[in-house]
């Protein structure tokens, strides 16, 4: 989970999953807190990355802020999948979603194909 927090630390976010009864969904949790960056500055996806072993081109980054989650994710060479309704218009960037969702019920379908993708 890589999440923008301005007083929480990492430990303190796996906590709220853990007492939601949620953090065995979570393998690990990346702050800005704790980081000391906010999404979509780089630091955050390349802790990420390094957190989880994977690189740029086997990660998935899943959010519903256009700059945050989806720029970032794309200038850090990730897909970006994003949880909208909204069409797209944010003409100012560049950066696409590799795809749009509107809930995250959509998912497991949408990442299946992808699965089978080596880097």
């Amino acid at each position: 989970m890589l999440t923008n927090t301005l007083t929480r630390g990492d430990d303190e976010v796996r906590r709220d999953w853990e007492r939601f009864g949620l953090g065995a969904v979570v393998d690990e949790v990346i702050s800005s807190y704790s980081t000391g960056w906010a999404k979509p500055h780089p630091a955050m996806f390349d802790r990420a990355l390094a957190s989880s072993g994977a690189s740029a081109d086997e990660a998935v980054m899943i959010g519903d802020e256009f700059l945050a989650d989806v720029v970032g994710a794309k200038r850090a060479g990730m897909r970006a999948v994003w949880i909208s309704a909204a069409p797209i218009e944010h003409a100012q960037y560049v950066e696409r979603p590799d795809a749009v969702i509107e809930s995250l019920l959509d998912l497991p379908s949408l990442l299946e194909p992808w699965l089978g993708e080596g880097p």
